[in-house]
């Protein structure tokens, strides 16, 4: 017989899921979804900022409004079959993101109300 605690994957070496990154200095996230490692995904986005990617609505963010990223603020908002892609909108997403169910909205309303209350 295994052991359940024993067994559960840390959260960052868990695969599938939907995350948030805010910025420093104003309310903006950045919504995102992965199939990767959450460590890995967010690697990604750091070479991007590094490489100077303008691809990459992160780098824009920090390129257009001269803020920081706070990547310890970094959070697992749900695990994720890929459902949704960007939304919010506070999202740094491209184009403000897209519209997603009501659903959704209570979850990332719960993440505004977990950053006002740290401010």
């Amino acid at each position: 017989m295994r052991n359940k605690k024993k067994d559960a994957l840390k959260e960052e070496e868990q695969r599938g899921m939907v995350y948030s990154v805010p910025c420093m200095k104003c309310e903006a996230v950045y919504i995102g979804e992965t199939k990767k490692k959450l460590q890995e995904r967010l690697k990604q986005h750091k070479d991007d900022l590094r490489l100077k990617r303008d691809r990459n609505a992160i780098y824009k963010h920090v390129q257009e409004e001269a803020h920081d990223i706070d990547w310890k603020g970094t959070e697992v908002l749900e695990r994720s079959e890929r459902r949704v892609r960007e939304t919010g909108d506070k999202a740094m997403n491209w184009h403000g993101g897209l519209r997603i169910n009501e659903e959704w909205e209570d979850i990332l309303g719960r993440e505004d109300r977990r950053k006002s209350s740290r401010k």
